[in-house]
């Protein structure tokens, strides 16, 4: 059962104030210790939860959302939202925490348990204040989520952490968490035994040192010694096998290695039979019922049967996966399936793992390396690559099939599958930076599918030649030429051949139909747009827009490189490119501010509108030139559109600025207030305020009206109205804000989201 706290306990010794406002000499806000700020009172500094109106001495710990409290010597927990969990009333109190991995906000901690110390005895208490292993214990320590460890006269054992039954009598020196919830490691001086948590013993406590667990097995087993003989238990605690030096598991096999006198053998732990004898000097881990073994400085590989798949005549072996990556010795190979893909928030890693996972999943080949000299086998131990040809060997993968990209004295080739060179091992490795696959760098496979390839530089030449092979038509489709390749898109690629007199020749290969087409000459410069055009820069700094077939789609002699135009300048969004069409228009930035072409070419503008901006998710900013009240002179006026020409915010405003990282929000002047608008038209805050602050790394914002300072949350919500002096936020507490410090009429207060106010207020802050 729980022992419940005495209401009778917690209000004699529950120690605050009461809520009528009360004045203190000094506050300050409690950076790490937030939401608890300091205070001084009487020349005393304290620390202060302003919900809980409590008022604390000291901080002793402060772990997940729970605070060690101290009140005049005494202890008692405080959680974060200022509940007061256990009272104040504690000689000591220590907080028992784990969590597993790295630590962020908001984690989900394993466990969160109290030891309470009263009188030279404990107890302990879990997360809500729930005592649930009374008084009755000299110490006490969490093993685990669903054990607690309880101490008398020196020995230990242990109680439920849910019940606080009592599974185990205290009578050993020293018991541990041991490989899952299900297991205690006990020990008495320099011996080691297991017992199961509910109190069960399954190994005697007579091995020496510690107990290990032989990982990555079938099953999951357990090792002790004692002397220089190892013991292998199940999970039951029965002695599978003994008599050896060591034992180390097999991955995904029952099979076990031993060790005897300094050398590796394979054994079934069931029938005893010796599968490999005792002869190797190591024995990496088994992938795949493979493994790589060395004997007399040679490695080979044994298979998980006994059989020697590769000599011992290597000076290196490893194993490699379809992308060309080193399969690990030391860990099993997980699918994705069982990873998870959980805690992974950016979709290009997410690709990334997808395919190496998919990667994984093929067939693994053998790479061994004898003088120097490399060659490749196949999972059986046929040669696909033999050993003296070449230094140097590089596995890829495309279409359902290995390569190789291989080298010799400083040559490269490719070969396939089968060893056959399909691009003969003459050229040089392509160290020019003239390849570029940028565009492409999260689209797996087609990332793999093309290498590069050199013949170095021409006699007085500055620029190297390349050429390009392309893995799933196993040939060369763009051939050698000292040129730029650019891979643009899944479907294009850009070439820019080097000509005479350092002119330049522009060609477009395609992807899909293995068609190369040759682009109009006098080109500068040449741009992808929408993978449905070529935008062109000519020689004479005009634009063209064509399309693949080289058919002109749009051109105007305002529309340039180097334009002499007084267009505003509207805050750029979400980082897009302003090239592109954006709901099937494209602006064409020239003399005009309001000129838009569709994928015709056909041009379009918005009636009785001076400038529009590119048109984001149907809407556009733009504006207009409005008579100045008062003044001859005519000045823009800000709105918004939609594709349309419908006004969807009125021509009101006279500035405006992004005020989110994105241009999501944005900040807008009508004469000299100030508001915020999303860009979809809606209204946030009306501008009525002398002044407004965004920040995309808060999510609120400071608002002005009148002198005066408040805030708003990013929906336009008014959190604390405009009513006071200063506004100071709390940078290490909860979203960077609360509570905050606030002041009005000389007095310094504190606010927390909900916009209540403490009872407690300073004329000073530290």
């Amino acid at each position: 059962m729980k022992y419940l706290l005495s209401l009778v306990l917690f209000f004699q010794f529950t120690i605050g104030y009461t809520q009528h406002e009360q004045i203190v000499e000094s506050i300050d806000l409690g950076s790490h210790l937030s939401p608890l700020v300091s205070i001084k009172k009487s020349g005393k500094t304290y620390y202060y939860h302003p919900t809980a109106n409590l008022w604390i001495d000291e901080v002793d710990e402060h772990a997940a959302d729970l605070f060690v409290v101290i009140k005049d010597g005494k202890y008692g927990l405080l959680q974060e939202s200022g509940k007061l969990l256990i009272p104040i009333a504690y000689d000591t109190i220590t907080l028992e925490t784990r969590y597993e991995g790295q630590w962020y906000e908001g984690i989900d901690y394993d466990y969160k348990f109290a030891v309470l110390k009263r009188n030279g005895k404990v107890a302990v208490a879990d997360e809500h204040g729930n005592i649930i292993v009374p008084f009755d214990y000299d110490d006490a320590k969490a093993v685990n989520k669903t054990v607690v460890a309880v101490s008398r006269n020196g020995l230990w054992g242990w109680v439920s952490a849910t019940t606080g039954e009592l599974l185990q009598e205290p009578k050993f020196e020293y018991v541990t968490n041991f490989y899952s919830d299900d297991f205690i490691e006990v020990r008495d001086g320099e011996k080691a035994g297991l017992a199961r948590s509910d109190g069960q013993l399954i190994i005697p406590v007579q091995y020496d040192e510690y107990m290990r667990i032989l990982y990555y097995g079938k099953d999951v087993r357990f090792e002790a010694n004692i002397a220089n003989n190892s013991y292998v238990f199940d999970t039951t605690g029965s002695v599978i096998i003994s008599g050896h030096e060591l034992y180390q598991a097999i991955t995904g096999s029952n099979f076990l290695v031993f060790k005897e006198k300094d050398h590796l053998g394979i054994i079934d732990p069931f029938s005893k039979k010796v599968i490999v004898q005792p002869s190797l000097d190591y024995i990496g881990s088994f992938n795949r019922d493979l493994a790589i073994a060395k004997r007399k400085d040679k490695y080979g590989v044994v298979t998980i049967h006994g059989d020697i798949l590769l000599d011992f005549e290597y000076d290196e072996i490893s194993f490699l996966t379809a992308a060309g990556r080193y399969a690990s010795e030391f860990v099993p190979t997980v699918s994705l399936a069982a990873n998870g893909l959980e805690g992974v928030r950016d979709e290009n890693m997410k690709a990334r793992m997808r395919y190496d996972a998919e990667m994984n999943e093929k067939p693994y080949v053998i790479a061994a390396t004898k003088k120097g000299l490399k060659g490749v086998f196949s999972w059986e131990g046929k040669p696909i690559l033999p050993i003296g040809k070449y230094d140097g060997i590089d596995r890829r993968y495309c279409n359902g099939k290995s390569f190789y990209h291989v080298e010799s004295k400083g040559k490269m080739g490719i070969t396939d599958d089968k060893g056959k060179e399909i691009l003969p091992a003459i050229y040089s490795l392509d160290g020019s930076y003239q390849f570029s696959k940028r565009a492409i760098e999260h689209e797996y496979p087609l990332l793999d599918r093309y290498i590069s390839f050199s013949n170095g530089k021409k006699e007085g030449g500055y620029r190297e030649e390349i050429g390009l092979f392309d893995l799933k038509l196993e040939k060369i489709v763009i051939p050698i030429a000292e040129q730029n390749i650019d891979i643009v898109s899944s479907n294009r690629i850009l070439i820019r051949k080097s000509l005479e007199n350092y002119e330049s020749a522009f060609y477009s290969y395609d992807i899909k139909q293995d068609r190369m087409d040759t682009l109009p000459d006098n080109i500068e410069q040449c741009h992808l747009l929408s993978d449905r055009f070529w935008l062109l820069e000519m020689k004479n700094k005009q634009y063209r827009l064509i399309d693949f077939d080289n058919k002109l789609i749009y051109e105007n002699p305002d529309w340039n490189t180097n334009p002499s135009y007084y267009l505003l300048r509207f805050p750029e969004y979400d980082k897009k490119n302003y090239g592109e069409f954006f709901y099937g228009l494209k602006k064409i930035y020239g003399k005009e501010g309001n000129l838009f072409i569709n994928d015709k070419g056909e041009e379009k503008r918005f009636e009785g509108v001076d400038q529009v901006d590119a048109f984001y998710e149907g809407i556009a900013l733009a504006a207009k030139l409005g008579q100045v009240k008062g003044e001859e002179r005519k000045k823009h006026k800000y709105g918004m559109i939609d594709t349309e020409g419908r006004v969807v915010l009125p021509f009101e405003f006279d500035n405006v600025y992004a005020a989110s990282s994105d241009g999501r929000v944005l900040h807008v002047q009508k004469g000299e207030y100030h508001g915020l608008v999303r860009r979809d038209g809606t209204i946030l805050l009306e501008p009525i305020f002398d002044d407004i602050s965004f920040s995309s790394s808060y999510p609120t914002v400071m608002i002005v009206k009148d002198g005066k300072s408040g805030m708003a949350d990013t929906n336009g919500k008014i959190i604390i109205t405009a009513d006071y002096d200063v506004i100071r936020r709390n940078y290490q507490a909860k979203d960077k804000t609360w509570p905050v410090m606030v002041k009005q009429g000389g007095w310094y207060y504190l606010i927390d989201e909900n916009g209540h106010k403490a009872p407690i207020k300073a004329k000073e802050k530290e």
